[in-house]
Parts: C-alpha cells; structure tokens; sequence
C-alpha cells in the first residue's frame, strides 16, 4: 500500500514537472485534455513514478 501511495505521488509530480494539466482525486491520477479528464491506469502510474525518480536520483545504486 506505501509503494502504490509513492508511486501515485511520485507520478503526479512528473506530470506536474513535464507542465501537464494533472489533478488527483482519491487514488487516481486525471489527466486534462481538451477539457476531457483522462483517469491514467495504474501502470502508467507506476511508469510515470519511475522515471520520476530516475530523473531526481532517487533510484540510483551508487552512493552520494
């Protein structure tokens, strides 16, 4: 459960980061498009989240 919360966060931060029209609303991610709200799937959620943390470092193995 802390993973799928990180990951929800960690993915509405790239969106914000990549300057998309993004909301949350009780566990899910929407996308604005044309004034259509778009719900992105979890495993797009989990991919966004990745690449969030690869682009600020979070995923690295090497030490700072």
């Amino acid at each position: 459960m802390l993973q799928v919360t990180r990951d929800l966060l960690d993915a509405f931060e790239w969106f914000k980061a990549k300057e998309f029209s993004v909301a949350m609303d009780e566990g899910c991610i929407y996308l604005d498009v044309n004034s259509y709200e778009i719900m992105i799937s979890s495993s797009e959620i989990s991919y966004r989240a990745e690449l969030w943390r690869e682009e600020n470092n979070e995923g690295a193995d090497t030490p700072s």
